[in-house]
């Protein structure tokens, strides 16, 4: 008499006997008398009756008989189950199907992709997605995602990262000017101080051009 072979089997070559479908393949019902292939992003380790489907942030192998996730910086692409490198912006710890959007004046540095980079003082999140210098006479703190100027009177600190007044005999009367300009000789001002300022007569300007004094006898 003949049989049938079982799901997961088909007859071998010789028509004696029955072998387990081979890995990447199945057999579902006991009438059809060869193996399919899964389908694109299943797998089977072989004798199987069904498929199964990679998780989220997995591909299916060449051979379709296993999983493997997608390494960091990557993602799986749902349109075509393969894995990709995630956007400039965004990063991945591996074995996802969405990278993670950096939050403003924040960039990722380099690949693979895995982690976001505070951009520092002084800079900022460029249309690149990079950390760019401020322009000069702009300033921004850590993280910041915009550059800002200083009003008049105040000069962009050393660290970049804010303003600081004009000193004592100094002054800066725009915004587009990085440094404060000295006052011109004979000339004061009082910190932070757009414009300088002459003394009244019987009066010239102090040692440190920060204040008025009376002029010496004579």
């Amino acid at each position: 008499t003949c049989a049938k072979c079982a799901v997961g089997t088909k007859v071998n070559a010789a028509k004696s006997g029955c072998e387990s479908c081979a890995a990447g393949k199945h057999k579902d019902d006991d009438a059809t008398t060869t193996c399919a292939s899964c389908p694109a992003d299943w797998y089977s380790t072989g004798g199987q009756e069904h498929c199964a489907v990679c998780g989220d942030g997995s591909v299916v192998n060449i051979g379709k008989s296993q999983c493997t996730a997608c390494a960091v910086g990557q993602f799986e692409d749902s349109s075509d189950h393969t894995c990709k490198e995630c956007l400039a912006d965004r990063y991945s710890l591996g074995g996802t199907a969405t990278c993670t959007e950096c939050g403003a004046g924040s960039v990722v540095v380099g690949t693979p992709r895995t982690t976001c980079t505070v951009c520092p003082a002084g800079e900022f999140e460029g249309d690149d997605h990079a950390c760019t210098s401020c322009p000069v006479a702009w300033w921004s703190g850590s993280g910041d995602s915009v550059c800002a100027k200083c009003e008049t009177g105040k000069a962009v600190s050393e660290a970049l990262d804010g303003c600081e007044s004009c000193p004592a005999g100094k002054h800066k009367d725009d915004d587009a000017t990085e440094d404060c300009a000295a006052c011109p000789a004979a000339w004061r001002s009082g910190g932070g101080s757009a414009d300088c300022a002459t003394c009244p007569k019987g009066y010239e300007a102090s040692d440190g051009q920060d204040g008025c004094e009376s002029c010496a006898a004579g």
